[in-house]
């Protein structure tokens, strides 16, 4: 296969490549789990710190975005590293890129219903009033 050759298959494939053994070890899906969610929260931390110590210094802000934005950050690159992770270990992975779309779409439909029922902009009253 490719010019490799197959030294065992047990659990563990092993090829020997001009005298270098490679071993291709299956994991459990928990440890890539895990794994994805880590690097989305690393990952996260340090791109809200780094975009908030940019604003912070260029716009007047209150303090307490030093906090709120890298959790912010934190939070939304956890759970997306987390969904990443879910559908790279599966079987089929299109039937959970297609879960995703879906689930993604409904809470962006529910977020504008929310939004609108009960937080209005002024601009909403404007025309409940009759003014126009």
């Amino acid at each position: 296969m490719l010019g490799l050759q197959l030294v065992s298959r047990d659990v563990v494939a092993r090829f020997r490549v001009d005298g270098v053994l490679f071993e291709l070890v299956p994991t459990t899906e928990r440890r890539v789990l895990s794994g994805g969610l880590r690097f989305g929260a690393i990952v996260g931390l340090v791109f809200g710190l780094c975009f908030v110590l940019g604003a912070y210094s260029a716009f007047r802000m209150p303090p307490s975005a030093l906090v709120v934005w890298p959790a912010s950050f934190l939070l939304d690159s956890t759970i997306a590293a987390g969904v990443m992770s879910w559908v790279l270990v599966a079987g089929r992975p299109w039937r959970r890129v297609a879960l995703v779309i879906v689930a993604a779409a409904l809470l962006f439909v529910m977020g504008v219903v929310v939004q609108n029922m009960f937080l209005p902009t002024p601009a909403d009253h404007l025309f409940h009033s009759g003014g126009i």
